[in-house]
């Protein structure tokens, strides 16, 4: 989880595995810490953490060195997190 991330982002090589058409989805770019344009192809998909299943908007990059990100957008209204020395906990809504 990055809560500095506004949206999930996964690898183009995800949406193979999920069966998803990566040109389907809505083409735009984002910035990296670098400041490095990234493009990327929105779809909505089906998200599922513990026993709780929502929509949420998530970005497949084509470049496929890009972390596993789960951003804010969609996904923070759905649940909470807590973190402590311990790891974090999800606290489904």
């Amino acid at each position: 989880m990055d809560t500095g991330a506004v949206i999930s982002i996964f690898p183009k090589s995800l949406c193979d595995i999920l069966g998803i058409a990566f040109e389907s989805g809505q083409q735009s770019y984002v910035k990296t810490a670098t400041s490095e344009s990234i493009e990327i192809r929105i779809h909505k998909l089906k998200i599922r953490i513990g026993n709780r299943a929502f929509e949420a908007r998530v970005a497949f990059s084509i470049i496929e060195n890009v972390p596993y990100i789960l951003g804010r957008l969609d996904i923070l209204d759905q649940i909470e997190m807590k973190f402590n020395k311990h790891g974090t906990t999800f606290i489904i809504k």
